[in-house]
């Protein structure tokens, strides 16, 4: 009751005949398509997505491995982009009171698969996904509005990250409403849904084939 048989290929058609007041839950035998299926509803704002593959284990949201992901990216040919994101929790001091905030480490082309681009500056450079290049930041819409009194010369300020200095490079828009990041895993977890973005910058020592399967890719 209340289930839609929508082909992969068809949903971009049937995007405005989907209530926005519902969630919605994607599911394929395998997970793959649902798994697109979710990054395209997510690109048009409906944060409360569900994937699932059609048997409930839960395969499609697996966390990943930083390896696997770099092997996808450079072999998948039926893909035009994925992205890599892991959440973490920040230590955001300047410009206010210190807080701890949710945020999430991803690859620049999480924008793009989304397709979201910045209602002030910019997103993230691919050039900047690398360590000691990566201390930029963009910021969600309630964070601007919330830390930085909607000031739109916040562009280009700098805040503390865990101590380190990061420049403010972009504001994401009100209607960008990313899901808490517990939702896209199969597993419990605790993150909630980011206020701020950062290049993941992957390190030596995340690149393990057996280890380290904390990630998220769409």
């Amino acid at each position: 009751s209340g289930a839609l048989n929508i082909e992969l290929g068809e949903l971009q058609a049937h995007l405005d005949g989907l209530p926005r007041e519902l969630p919605i839950v994607t599911v394929c035998a395998s997970g793959m398509r649902s798994t697109i299926a979710g990054s395209i509803l997510l690109r048009d704002g409906r944060s409360d997505t569900r994937v699932v593959d059609e048997l409930g284990s839960g395969t499609a949201r697996l966390p990943v491995n930083a390896l696997h992901f770099q092997a996808w990216r450079k072999s998948a040919s039926s893909f035009e982009e994925m992205a890599l994101i892991g959440g973490i929790v920040v230590n955001l001091t300047g410009s206010g009171e210190p807080e701890r905030v949710p945020a999430a480490r991803v690859t620049p082309s999480l924008f793009p698969v989304l397709g979201v681009q910045a209602q002030l500056g910019r997103t993230l450079f691919d050039e900047e996904d690398e360590p000691g290049h990566d201390r930029v930041v963009v910021i969600s819409d309630n964070l601007w509005k919330r830390r930085f009194a909607a000031d739109p010369g916040v562009i280009g300020e700098t805040v503390m990250l865990d101590g380190t200095l990061h420049e403010i490079v972009g504001v994401l828009p009100e209607e960008f409403h990313f899901p808490k990041l517990s939702h896209l895993y199969a597993i419990p977890s605790a993150a909630e849904r980011p206020e701020l973005w950062k290049p993941f910058a992957l390190r030596p020592a995340e690149m393990s084939p057996v280890g380290d399967h904390n990630f998220v890719c769409i």
